[in-house]
């Protein structure tokens, strides 16, 4: 089971990165936030990263990617819901980034 970030209020999207050792969890909350988490021990779970942005204001990411783009960087791609300003955010997840 993994437990949910404090205050959010659910999950809406997941993903399941192409070496299907981590996991992209987005959830509604104040500002969208998606976490990824380590899968690779399926009893200790890990969250690598929280990657959440001031830069905009959407309370939800309703589908969320991985994408491998060049060979040494790995970039996480989330769009946000259609009641907020809709946008397409890619992030360099490994780094807790926004790329653009």
């Amino acid at each position: 089971m993994l437990p949910g970030i404090e205050g959010s209020e659910g999950i809406t999207a997941l993903a399941l990165s192409p070496s299907k050792k981590y996991l992209a969890v987005c959830e509604k909350a104040e500002r969208a936030i998606c976490g990824v988490v380590d899968i690779t021990n399926l009893n200790v779970l890990k969250r690598k990263r929280i990657l959440t942005s001031m830069d905009y204001s959407c309370k939800s990411f309703i589908s969320c990617a991985f994408a491998a783009i060049g060979f040494d960087k790995s970039y996480l791609v989330t769009m946000s819901g259609v009641d907020d300003d809709p946008r397409v955010i890619i992030w360099t997840w490994d780094k807790g980034k926004c790329y653009a």
